[in-house]
């Protein structure tokens, strides 16, 4: 009799634990719910180097089609208190459980992050090399370009974990090039890449390409590029020993830090300015050093993406370069403002204007087109830029 009394007493105890333990769970939760409630939704995490999403406001509309519920969720998510402790947990936790993956980035080795490579659709490939083609029927007189920069995985492949699955991103940038015009100029950043995968091209905590990788592909399309004498001697400065860039802050993993260089070209005497039409702002130098003070150090080329950029050389040349890019241009701009009279930068993720204006007005000869795959893979603003300027 003792011991059913003792084992019904245990039996109790442990149902009691079992009640206390999840009046607290709910008392935790309901706690994080009204501070959730109480406290301002952010609008940008600097751990996480991104914008937040906002919490909905409810309408007819978004409650029909069911977007209000989705969007609360994805708010609720990002704005949910202690968000970057939580990431910085998660992250820490998937490493040490030996996880090869973590939000689309894989955990390489040496301490790379290497993220996943965009998967392009077939309809919006076509949409985008019919519109490249087109704009090259329409403007025959310009000498135009294209270069599409691999990702880091698809060139660092001996930093990837054993038996990571691959999409070969190289395979579509090569179905890319076959689809063009022969008369665009197709310049090759794989084989450079390549060539140096054993050192510094690609940062280990963020998706772009370093200076030194951005430099090497320079110099061997130049002479695509029509370049013929190239300058091959730099002062080199590290300006950052500390960056941590976008995949860190996507994955919450911190166990690397890399160097940023600038590059200054010797043996030319070509000054030149910068014009940011957007703030209204000029400057002698593509270089912000304030932006070493913010998060993501990255924008120390040229503060970062802007709708439009204009620079201007004092070189002994008629040649005007028209640039349609995303953000792995910005270190590659560095390499090219002594060959050019005139340097014009558009990103059309942000410009809405026609730049069919801007040919005209700046003297444009040439043309490139400069994307890293995973952009151009995964955004439609250019097709429609390179359209809109044959209307």
């Amino acid at each position: 009799m003792n011991e059913k009394r003792k084992a019904l007493r245990e039996k109790m105890l442990r149902e009691n634990v079992m009640i206390i333990q999840m009046l607290l769970v709910i008392v935790f939760i309901v706690i994080f719910a009204v501070v959730n409630l109480v406290v301002p939704d952010r609008l940008y995490s600097q751990e996480e180097n991104r914008t937040l999403a906002q919490r909905p406001q409810m309408s007819g509309g978004n409650l029909a089609d069911g977007s209000y519920f989705t969007d609360l969720e994805t708010a609720y998510s990002d704005q949910f208190v202690l968000r970057d402790k939580w990431v910085m947990l998660q992250a820490n936790l998937a490493r040490l459980t030996g996880r090869r993956e973590l939000n689309g980035v894989y955990i390489g080795k040496k301490k790379y992050l290497l993220a996943k490579p965009a998967v392009p659709q077939e309809e919006q490939l076509t949409a985008l090399t019919d519109a490249v083609n087109a704009f090259r029927t329409a403007h025959e007189k310009l000498n135009t370009q294209v270069m599409l920069v691999p990702d880091a995985a698809n060139v660092l492949t001996d930093k990837l974990p054993e038996l990571a699955p691959l999409h070969d991103q190289v395979a579509d940038i090569l179905d890319f090039s076959q689809r063009l015009d022969q008369e665009v100029v197709w310049l090759d950043a794989v084989t450079p890449l390549r060539a140096h995968a054993s050192e510094d091209i690609y940062y280990r905590t963020d998706h772009h390409w370093t200076s030194a990788g951005a430099k090497y592909v320079f110099e061997y399309i130049a002479h695509d590029m029509g370049i013929t004498s190239v300058l091959r001697e730099y002062d080199r400065y590290v300006v950052s020993d500390e960056f941590e860039g976008t995949l860190a802050a996507k994955t919450g993993l911190h166990r690397a830090k890399d160097a940023i260089e600038v590059y200054t070209p010797l043996g030319t005497d070509v000054e030149y300015y910068v014009n940011y039409p957007d703030t209204n702002e000029k400057s002698t130098s593509m270089f912000h050093s304030e932006a070493l003070d913010q998060k993501d150090q990255y924008t120390v080329f040229f503060g970062g993406n802007h709708p439009l950029v204009e620079i201007h050389t004092t070189a002994d040349t008629t040649r005007s370069l028209l640039l349609f890019k995303d953000s792995y241009a910005n270190s590659f701009v560095q390499f090219l403002y002594p060959y050019y009279k005139n340097i014009i930068l558009i990103d059309p993720r942000y410009y809405y204007d026609n730049a069919e204006a801007l040919i005209s007005a700046h003297g444009i000869t040439d043309v490139m087109i400069l994307y890293s795959a995973d952009t151009i893979f995964e955004d439609t603003a250019l097709a429609d830029c390179l359209n809109a300027m044959r209307y």
